[in-house]
């Protein structure tokens, strides 16, 4: 019985990494592509409309998550960590949950801002904002003091609005629109194993500290500001032809 039981949760766990790991690759690859053929120029205002999905999606699917988790008697299902930090602050269920689709309302504001400010002071620029914006953000959540917490809601939902956009738009920036396609498979399955390397880190923190979330944000910030300092060496355009070929027909005037 112990032994078909660890079986189930086995298989249930391979089965979902290989679905989820499908679904996301194909939804991240194909449409990164399709920007950087189709908008090589434009690629950070038409990133910014193009990362609203992940914000509307949430707004759509937590509610309906908490409603079926609730209806069907499941107390600890799956949650964002954002709605068990809310918990940790004080808030109802509903209300962290309430909170959670505020900040992907947030998110779609985000999307286009980040996504304008790529536009106007390129990627790189616009990366080092970011990394400064979420830090502080992060850190203001973990203060636990009520009118920060309240302002970290605002960044955080605005940092989660652009934050997809910089996979795509560094990418293109660097590599050019040539070399995308190729360098993005590699940069992508990256992207990938650091994202999930989150929820070990919560989990640990949350283990050490006995259910608390407060620190996982601290150390989120500092890898934030970590990341921003790596941008920071950066050459933005080294192997991008039409950067390059842009740059000669400028010159030639």
């Amino acid at each position: 019985m112990e032994f078909t039981s660890i079986f189930i949760h086995a298989m249930y766990t391979i089965c979902m990494c290989i679905v989820v790991g499908c679904v996301m690759s194909a939804g991240y690859i194909s449409g990164g592509d399709l920007v950087t053929q189709w908008f090589p120029k434009k690629k950070g205002i038409v990133m910014g409309y193009t990362t609203m999905g992940h914000n509307l999606a949430s707004v759509a699917y937590v509610p309906l998550i908490t409603f079926l988790v609730g209806r069907y008697g499941i107390g600890n299902g799956v949650v964002s960590q954002m709605v068990l930090r809310n918990m940790e602050l004080g808030f109802s269920r509903t209300q962290a949950t309430l909170i959670l689709s505020l900040v992907a309302c947030i998110g779609l504001v985000g999307s286009f801002f980040i996504g304008f400010i790529d536009e106007r002071m390129g990627t790189k620029k616009a990366m080092i904002i970011f990394g400064v914006w979420y830090a502080l953000s992060l850190f203001a959540n973990a203060t636990n003091n009520t009118v920060l917490v309240y302002l970290s809601i605002f960044m955080i939902g605005m940092s989660i609005g652009g934050s997809a956009n910089f996979t795509t738009s560094l990418t293109t920036s660097v590599f050019g629109r040539q070399g995308f396609s190729k360098v993005n498979s590699v940069i992508f399955p990256i992207q990938g194993a650091v994202s999930a390397f989150s929820f070990v880190v919560n989990g640990m923190v949350s283990n050490i500290t006995g259910g608390s979330l407060r620190y996982s944000y601290v150390i989120f910030g500092i890898i934030s500001i970590l990341s921003m300092l790596l941008v920071l060496f950066v050459d933005e355009y080294r192997f991008n032809k039409d950067w390059h070929q842009g740059k000669t027909i400028e010159e030639k005037k």
